[in-house]
């Protein structure tokens, strides 16, 4: 369990940091105050998009502190002279609770069920870091406990204050028996970090949410929503990449905090039903159009989306809710130069359901690139011991529904660190040709190799000898016995892009 410290303390373990400096970015620059920030590496704006992980070297037990809201982990790193933070639990950034009412046999009207939508990240809002400011001056004014630094910090050096790289995502909600009426529906999108949980909820669990929204007691609701997401770490003797898991956990009634009475939509007995399409969002998103058009041809609706995502929905006046259907059309326009537009379209109704997700990641291939260096004999040794090496990449992409037919980015990697890559998919039609080529110079040696990538080669990593010789594996590869940990790794390197 990490070791628990109260927030006045704080400032005792981490010890001091120049004083004016915001240093909120994956990147530690410091950013102006009033720009919204990040805590995941950005993804450049080429063709191929990239973004390199940043490994933590030190396994360190975090310290938790308290008093800080929402509560953090501190995982100092003396080796790349950083201090990590990391949230412990799931931020919610959208709520809305659907409630359905009926007109029963005596003439009353009451409630029948509903559907409650969360989403949720790991990363924070799109507004701003799911870890509390990292502007030092605030930090120490919250904190109160000026004393002396910790002896791993040396207050000459810059000591970067940075969030965790949290990578790979699952999610699930867990609620007490008979709240829900069908397991709930999750939708999870691993690069951004985020998910999206539509749950039906039984006719007397819609009237304690309700209940509670209205009168201000949503703490009181049970039921917990767990969060696994991993981290890439690096042995620091020998470099070794690897990856950990860490779980971010909220209590329901926690996480619906501030939530209340205008959250809920209500739905009256056979006059209105409303159609739903929610859209997860993606960094790698520019916008998403959303059209819904009710086939009894009343006034369509359209809403237009930025990358956090959101929700279209109409409302349809019926006299009978099983004959009406709005049929929807989606538009997914992502950020890279000459990526496709991708469409979308359905149909909602009694039949199908009044809502739908759209993950635009669905439309996205990702892969993981990691360069180990290694002895004559195939095993790793440290990347100290050939830091004159240079390792660069070349990813050529060629398909018929990007423009021009060929998507190509040229990269620089780092041993010990993974490279993140991602690339376009389009709907029905197959998956293009993928080839990365990665050029090595060992001490003014020069090596190279080529390999044609699959779909499903998601995790590649190389092996670069002390002459240059350049080995590419991926998952399904049988490596050498002096490698078998390859194998293990590869298998956990998978979490990174959300697929095992």
């Amino acid at each position: 369990m990490p070791e628990r410290i109260l927030a006045p303390q704080a400032l005792d373990r981490l010890g001091a940091y120049p004083a004016g400096t915001r240093l909120d970015g994956p990147d530690g620059l410091p950013r102006p105050d009033g720009l919204d920030a990040t805590v995941v590496p950005k993804w450049t704006s080429q063709e191929i998009p990239q973004r390199s992980c940043m490994p933590l070297y030190d396994r360190v037990g975090p310290l938790v502190i308290d008093g800080v809201t929402p509560e953090v982990t501190v995982c100092p790193d003396v080796t790349a002279d950083i201090v990590w933070f990391a949230p412990t639990a799931p931020v919610l950034t959208d709520f809305t609770l659907t409630v359905r009412r009926e007109v029963r046999p005596g003439g009353g009207v009451a409630v029948s069920g509903g559907t409650a939508v969360l989403s949720v990240s790991v990363h924070g809002t799109p507004r701003g870091p799911a870890v509390p400011s990292l502007l030092p001056g605030d930090l120490r004014n919250l904190l109160e406990g000026q004393a002396p630094a910790l002896a791993f910090v040396d207050p000459a050096s810059a000591f970067a204050l940075l969030p965790a790289p949290l990578s790979g995502l699952d999610v699930v909600l867990q609620l007490p028996a008979g709240v829900a009426t069908e397991p709930p529906s999750v939708t999870v999108s691993p690069l951004a970090g985020s998910a999206t949980i539509a749950v039906e909820l039984s006719e007397p669990a819609v009237l304690d949410w309700v209940s509670a929204l209205e009168t201000g007691t949503v703490r009181a609701l049970a039921g917990v929503v767990r969060a696994t997401a991993s981290v890439p770490t690096a042995d620091p003797d020998n470099w070794f990449p690897g990856v950990d898991t860490q779980v971010l956990e909220a209590a329901l009634g926690s996480l619906l905090a501030g939530r209340g009475a205008a959250d809920i939509r209500w739905i009256d007995p056979q006059q209105t039903v409303s159609a739903t399409v929610v859209v997860v969002g993606s960094r790698l998103v520019d916008r998403t159009t959303v059209a819904l058009r009710p086939t009894d041809g009343q006034a369509p609706r359209s809403a237009v989306l930025g990358p956090p995502g959101g929700r279209g929905d109409i409302t349809v006046v019926t006299r009978d809710p099983r004959s009406a259907a709005v049929d929807w059309r989606a538009e997914v326009a992502f950020t890279p130069p000459r990526w496709p537009v991708v469409p979308a379209a359905g149909r909602l109704d009694s039949v199908r359901g009044w809502i739908t997700m759209l993950k635009p990641e669905s439309w996205c291939a990702g892969y993981v690139l990691t360069v180990v260096p290694v002895d004559t004999a195939g095993r790793p040794v440290a990347a100290a011991t050939r830091a004159g090496d240079r390792v660069q990449g070349v990813l050529n992409f060629t398909a018929p529904y990007v423009g021009g037919g060929l998507l190509s980015t040229a990269f620089e990697v780092e041993y010990g660190r993974p490279t993140s890559l991602v690339l376009p998919r389009y709907p029905d039609e197959a998956f293009g040709d993928l080839v990365v080529t990665l050029f090595a110079d060992c001490g003014g040696t020069p090596g190279q190799s080529s390999r044609r990538l699959g779909e499903q080669d998601a995790v590649v990593t190389a092996l670069v000898r002390p002459d240059g010789a350049v080995e590419l594996h991926t998952a399904a590869d049988s490596l050498p016995e002096a490698s078998s940990g390859l194998s293990a790794l590869l298998a956990r390197l998978g979490s990174l892009t959300g697929r095992r």
